[in-house]
Parts: C-alpha cells; sequence; structure tokens
C-alpha cells in the first residue's frame, strides 16, 4: 500500500510542472526584460524621494532584477511591514548574502528587497512607489 506521503507531493510535482512550462511557453529572456524594467521604472520613481537610499548601483546587463532600498529613520523590517499591511509583498532585513550586505554596508540595518515577477505590472510597481513616497514623507 502506498504511503500518505507519496501523494502529499503529487501537487508539488504538478506545480512544478504548470511552472516550468509557463516559463517555456513566456521566455526566460521576455521575463527577464520585464522584470528589469520595473526594476528600471521603480528606481526612477524612488530615486525623486529625498529619504529613501538605493542600493542598485548602475543597472547594467545581467544583473538579477532586485532593488534594495531603505527609508530614512525606518528600520526595513518596518518599513516592510507597513508596505505589507498595503498589499505589498516585499521582505525586509538580511536576505541571506552576508557579503552583499557587507559590500552596501548594510550589516546593521538590513534592506528592504524589492523583487518584482513577471505577474507585476507597472501600475503595481508605480503604487508602490506613491506608498513608499508617504512613508518617507511620515503621511503613513
Amino acid at each position: 500500500m502506498p504511503s500518505a506521503a507519496r501523494y502529499n507531493q503529487t501537487p508539488g510535482v504538478i506545480a512544478l510542472g504548470a511552472g516550468i512550462d509557463f516559463i517555456n511557453k513566456t521566455g526566460i529572456n521576455r521575463i527577464y526584460s520585464h522584470e528589469r524594467e520595473l526594476c528600471k521604472l521603480f528606481i526612477n520613481e524612488v530615486s525623486k524621494i529625498k529619504m529613501v537610499k538605493l542600493y542598485h548601483g548602475k543597472f547594467n546587463t545581467n544583473l538579477v532584477p532586485i532593488v534594495p532600498f531603505n527609508v530614512e529613520g525606518v528600520e526595513s523590517f518596518k518599513t516592510a511591514n507597513i508596505l505589507s499591511e498595503a498589499g505589498f509583498c516585499l521582505r525586509g532585513g538580511l536576505h541571506c548574502s552576508f557579503l552583499a550586505h557587507k559590500k552596501l554596508n548594510t550589516l546593521e540595518t538590513g534592506v528592504v528587497r524589492f523583487a518584482p515577477s513577471v505577474f507585476n505590472t507597472k501600475r503595481e510597481v508605480l503604487s508602490l512607489t506613491r506608498h513608499v513616497k508617504k512613508l518617507a514623507e511620515g503621511i503613513i
């Protein structure tokens, strides 16, 4: 008789297969390009906010589409929590990369990580930047 554990893995295997099918159908380059464009939009909009520090460096080719940032005077995990309450999914704190935090000089503060997905839209990114601005201005 088969074990219950074997059946519990079935949904995960099916989901993994569907994910691979989606990537193959959409194209990895198209997904990457979309995520990079969202990062560029985020950088462009957030760089206008005085109380926000971006840690993006030069956003050249072959970089992972992730933009770390902090709102001055607000701890990174608190920034992520406030934005989460507004409906955005961001992570704050230290992110599994000691050397990256060492290089960015954020070992003490951590960062908030903006990492869009293929399913995010420009409209959502603009909404996020408006919320970041409100947070930086002390409105939320």
